[in-house]
């Protein structure tokens, strides 16, 4: 094929709306669309989600239920919060994390921060059980930085991360490192820390479960919850709910993956459930949070819809127990600021497909215009083996390199409108009907074979 000045043209002319589409990402159209794709695909991934980390974390939180039942309001008084840890700690916790910043010391004469903090002092003394708190900035002047040092402080707050969860900023442990850290103390498979303690990791692309715990269905009615009897239904559920998500409403687990005890229900004497509490808390991470409607802080979870914002922390950590080193992780910047390796996997895939559509467009029949264009056995195989390039990418970006999955939906929706742009549909039809027609003969062939087989067995037992 000679590529005239017009043609080469022609093909630039075709490909830089595209590639700037990709890498300038006017009005977020882009990221919207690899966002819901990732949503999507993350939902899916949900299914088979291994439960490896599930019974190592609980989550409990303080909830309006808490709230009306002990006739207070939030944020409620040191006195109440003392109350609600001795019960945890008192079951001996792996470690403890508060998803509460004490940005203010709100002391008064009869309730003083200084009763949580003892709290906090006696059972670290007592049990040696590690506490954590929400980092406290130093803007904050009236923070009660003299009791702080009773305890760990976490990262829980960043910027620019969008639905990523970082493991480090500035060399601080986020929250869910941090009780990695603790969890990793008595386990000798943490293959994350083998390359040094201080390293550096790549921000997290969390990945949510939807099964739920055996043991949550012991203490709570979860009747309400979708219940995962069969992972095809639940699949084409997931599926056809984002398809026809304006027809009908989409699919979300109303119940979290995490064990969960809410804090109305751990203030008791019932023997029972205190089995049940103990259970759930002894020799866990314990992650405590909030849910209060006049102090909402939520988080979206593509699998549940929006949670209260501690469950990010808790399923970051799971993914760290899951996944070990091998956690699915946020690609480097390799071009510019927020252009990393799967944005110029996903650039080149795309400059491929339009190289491949113009070529065979205009070099094996240049007489013809592209809607006219001939399909021939090459053209077939080519764009065969442009989807396998693109499975196998998708492959090892995720199970290889560890990397958030390439938008494989996107770009195979992309591949596939430009194929079709020039297929002769007559051609196609009459070279897939051939390929079926061999097939056919194959397996005919076959099952003769088979049952020639069969028959020269039968006849062997019957001369024995």
């Amino acid at each position: 094929m000679k590529w005239t000045f017009k043609k080469k043209l022609a093909f630039i002319a075709q490909l830089i709306p595209v590639v700037l589409l990709l890498v300038l990402d006017p009005f977020g159209l882009t990221s919207a669309f690899d966002n819901a794709t990732s949503d999507a695909l993350n939902r899916i991934n949900s299914v088979d989600y291994s439960s490896a980390g599930q019974d190592e974390i609980t989550v409990i939180l303080i909830d309006e239920q808490y709230l009306s039942s002990n006739n207070t309001s939030w944020p409620i008084s040191y006195r109440e919060q003392a109350k609600i840890y001795r019960k945890i700690l008192h079951y001996k916790p792996k470690a403890l994390f508060l998803n509460i910043a004490f940005s203010h010391d709100r002391s008064t004469v009869d309730d003083p921060i200084s009763k949580v903090f003892n709290t906090f002092k006696r059972y670290k003394k007592s049990h040696n059980t590690p506490i954590y708190l929400a980092e406290v900035e130093s803007k904050y002047k009236n923070a009660p930085f003299e009791y702080l040092s009773a305890v760990e402080q976490s990262v829980i707050n960043w910027q620019g991360f969008a639905s990523k969860y970082p493991l480090q900023l500035n060399n601080n442990d986020t929250a869910a490192l941090s009780l990695y850290r603790e969890y990793c103390k008595k386990e000798t498979s943490c293959e994350l820390f083998e390359n040094g303690d201080n390293a550096l990791f790549a921000p997290l692309t969390v990945q949510w479960g939807s099964q739920i715990s055996d043991s949550q269905s012991k203490e709570y009615d979860n009747s309400h919850c979708y219940k995962n009897n069969s992972n095809f239904s639940y699949l084409t559920d997931l599926i056809k709910g984002d398809l026809l998500w304006r027809f009908q409403e989409r699919l979300f687990q109303k119940c979290p993956y995490t064990n969960t005890i809410m804090a109305s229900s751990l203030i008791g004497n019932d023997k029972e459930a205190n089995r049940f509490f103990k259970d759930l808390i002894k020799d866990k991470l314990v992650l405590i949070g909030t849910m209060i409607d006049s102090a909402p802080d939520l988080i979206n979870s593509p699998v549940h819809g929006q949670v209260a914002g501690v469950y990010f922390h808790a399923m970051a950590l799971d993914n760290l127990i899951t996944y070990g080193e091998k956690y699915k992780r946020q690609p480097p910047d390799i071009i510019a600021k927020n252009i990393g390796v799967i944005d110029a996997i996903e650039m080149l895939f795309v400059i491929w497909v339009f190289a491949l559509r113009y070529i065979l467009a205009h070099g094996a029949h240049p007489t013809h215009t592209p809607k006219n264009t001939v399909q021939n056995k090459t053209a077939a195989y080519l764009w065969l083996s442009t989807f396998l390039m693109l499975a196998m990418m998708s492959y090892l970006s995720s199970n290889v390199l560890h990397y958030q999955m390439i938008n494989w939906v996107g770009l195979t929706a992309l591949a596939f409108s430009v194929m079709i742009y020039g297929i002769n549909f007559n051609k196609f039809f009459e070279w897939f009907k051939g390929i079926i027609g061999n097939l056919k003969i194959l397996i005919m062939a076959l099952n003769n074979k088979l049952n020639n087989l069969e028959i020269l067995k039968n006849n062997n037992k019957d001369l024995s």
